[in-house]
């Protein structure tokens, strides 16, 4: 963003240039028809008291002027910004409400109303605080950044195996085969398991005790010795 270039205000001091928001309204105002152009102190004063350029604020710094603004006027001079003819009242009440801004009285001009309004010490506080904020700024474009190649992804190794601890999951095919009976037919192979088989063992009493001894106890055991 940029900051608009800095004018002089009627003291003399540097003051932002608060018209530069309207370059294009300055462009086709009538004087006849509108009066002449807020200052670039009205301007100021408007947006000190928070109100953002546009017209609302266009509308209540043409109030501020001496021969103040009639309703004709301020449609004709906010059409000057977006083709929108619209009273655009609510922000000047709303500020005369709030006790930043003050109704002075004026005579009718044939059958219109006249509004025109002065700053209130109260209001004149307010712009004192605001009067070092940038009110109009000027977009630009901002020059893109390079584009930065992004590091090559780096290939992920391929898994060696199942992992410790784990049964594989790969299903055994049957296969055509000669069965137990001595018949052909589907043999189904064992399943595998990563759990090695239990070893066969039967226990015996003896004078000592119980005797725990390999393979699979006898159909009949010999008596104990005595």
């Amino acid at each position: 963003m940029v900051k608009t270039m800095a004018t002089k205000n009627s003291n003399g001091n540097a003051a932002i240039n608060h018209r530069g928001y309207y370059s294009n309204v300055w462009a086709n105002w009538s004087t006849k028809a509108l009066g002449p152009q807020p200052t670039n102190d009205q301007l100021g004063t408007i947006h000190g008291l928070k109100a953002r350029p546009g017209k609302q604020a266009l509308a209540n710094a043409m109030a501020l002027r001496d021969c103040g603004v009639t309703g004709a006027q301020i449609k004709g001079a906010v059409a000057l910004i977006d083709g929108g003819a619209n009273p655009q009242l609510n922000k000047m009440r709303s500020l005369v409400d709030s006790g930043m801004l003050s109704w002075v009285p004026m005579p009718n001009v044939g059958a219109g109303k006249v509004y025109r309004t002065k700053l209130t010490p109260l209001g004149a506080q307010m712009v004192k605080g605001n009067a070092a904020a940038t009110v109009h700024v000027t977009p630009t474009l901002a020059a893109k950044a390079p584009k930065v190649d992004k590091a090559p992804v780096t290939a992920k190794a391929p898994k060696s195996g199942p992992k410790p601890g784990r049964v594989s999951k790969a299903k055994a095919k049957p296969v055509k085969g000669t069965l137990g009976d001595g018949t052909q037919g589907t043999v189904y192979p064992a399943k595998p398991t990563s759990e090695p088989p239990k070893p066969v063992t039967h226990t015996v009493l003896t004078q000592a005790g119980p005797v725990t001894l390999p393979g699979k106890a006898p159909d009949s055991l010999p008596a104990a010795q005595s």
